[in-house]
């Protein structure tokens, strides 16, 4: 972290930090929000966190619970639909007139569209674009190029999605700085593996977990089809999916018609997602496009092997643990891997272990948080010699 007190190097107030996400749901990118919110260093920043969505309902409210819990101020502007857009800007206008922040750092997309504009009308002269995914949108991919002209830096979530940007965006190399996820192994570590039995599952499968949104993007729909012939090979193997969505109802149908539903297990929104991963074979990623997915870090953490469809941001995580992939749409390949994570223990256990020293000597937590506080203060220091001659003035 860094270290000296700024007020007590210079005469400027504290540097302000406005982290702006879409919503404070449980996902990758709000749960890094949420964790460099609660631990930047205070003694140098005065950090606020604004939702254009209302607070979480619970029991989904962990990250909102958390923020205050560590005395984070929150403001939920309660963007519900897009009528409400036009009321939302004037709010964070009116937030950031009174509060006046020194650097705008913006994640998701709906949050970076938002941002830019208000940082445009007010000047603020610092905002930092949060890139999460490499998306294939033309639609989102044109927002965020007009949001990137107005930045003063875009964050990309790993190597792969600076690249994407640079090519399909046409956002600048000397813009783009990569921070990667991290994560707090302790969580993990005390973690304890969930009982199968009380969630219906036999306690002799062999479980491959799925954790995500139920929505395309994490291309569930595709593995219907080719579970029979996998289960058949492997009689004790079951799959769990862990998360919530649109295509929930269409799924279950699916799964039902390819004649599986027996061996699969809907668990819906779960907040013990270490614990089922702990309890776990394997992790299976299905996704058409990523941009260093939350939940392979989890997995890793937890000791896993993964079987993952090539997408942004795992190679960068799994390149060096002799954890392989497998070529984007390759279904039979996909269940393929997961089954060798099953048939082979010992190459299970080797690649679980490279996993977990990876996650936690490359991507920990206080490494990423060190990252943002680098960024802010070069940032701030810049701007702070450049308008105190005015203010001096």
């Amino acid at each position: 972290m860094i270290a000296p007190n700024p007020r007590l190097q210079t005469d400027v107030h504290q540097c302000r930090v406005a982290l702006v996400t879409t919503e404070l749901r449980e996902g990758g990118a709000e749960k890094c929000l949420a964790q460099l919110a609660a631990r930047i260093d205070p003694d140098c920043f005065d950090t606020r966190v604004f939702c254009l969505a209302p607070p979480p309902p619970a029991p989904r409210d962990r990250l909102w619970r958390e923020l205050h819990e560590a005395g984070v101020t929150v403001h939920a502007l309660g963007l519900q639909s897009g009528w409400q857009l036009p009321y939302v800007v004037s709010q964070l206008v009116q937030a950031w007139q009174d509060w006046k922040p020194d650097i705008v750092q913006s994640f998701l997309f709906h949050a970076d569209v938002v941002a830019s504009h208000v940082c445009r009308r007010l000047q603020i002269p610092i905002h930092n674009l949060g890139l999460r995914v490499a998306e294939p949108s033309r639609w989102r991919g044109w927002w965020e190029r007009l949001a990137a002209q107005r930045a003063e830096r875009v964050v990309a979530v790993s190597a792969s999605v600076a690249d994407h940007a640079m090519q399909h965006w046409g956002i600048p190399r000397e813009k783009l700085v990569v921070i990667p996820n991290g994560i707090d192994p302790s969580v993990y570590d005390t973690a304890q593996p969930v009982d199968w039995r009380e969630l219906e599952v036999p306690a002799s499968r062999q479980v491959i977990a799925i954790v995500g949104r139920l929505e395309p993007q994490k291309g569930i729909d595709r593995i219907a089809e080719h579970l029979p012939d996998f289960f058949r090979v492997h009689r004790q193997a079951h799959l769990v999916i862990v998360g919530e969505g649109s295509q929930r109802g269409a799924l279950e149908r699916q799964f039902d018609a390819a004649g599986v539903s027996d061996r699969v297990s809907f668990l819906g929104w779960r907040n013990d997602v270490p614990a089922i991963l702990k309890a776990s074979r394997v992790l299976l990623l299905p996704s058409r496009y990523e941009g260093m997915p939350n939940v392979v870090l989890d997995a890793m953490a937890c000791r896993l092997p993964v079987a993952a469809f090539e997408v942004a941001g795992l190679a960068e995580l799994l390149i060096s643990s002799g954890n392989p992939w497998v070529r984007q749409g390759d279904v039979p390949g996909l269940l393929q891997l997961a089954g060798r994570a099953i048939d082979d223990r010992r190459w299970a256990e080797r690649v679980g272990l490279q996993n977990s020293q990876i996650v936690r000597t490359r991507f920990s937590l206080d490494g990423m948080v060190g990252q943002y506080e680098r960024l802010y203060w070069d940032q701030w220091q810049r701007v702070q010699k450049l308008v105190r001659p005015r203010e001096s003035g």
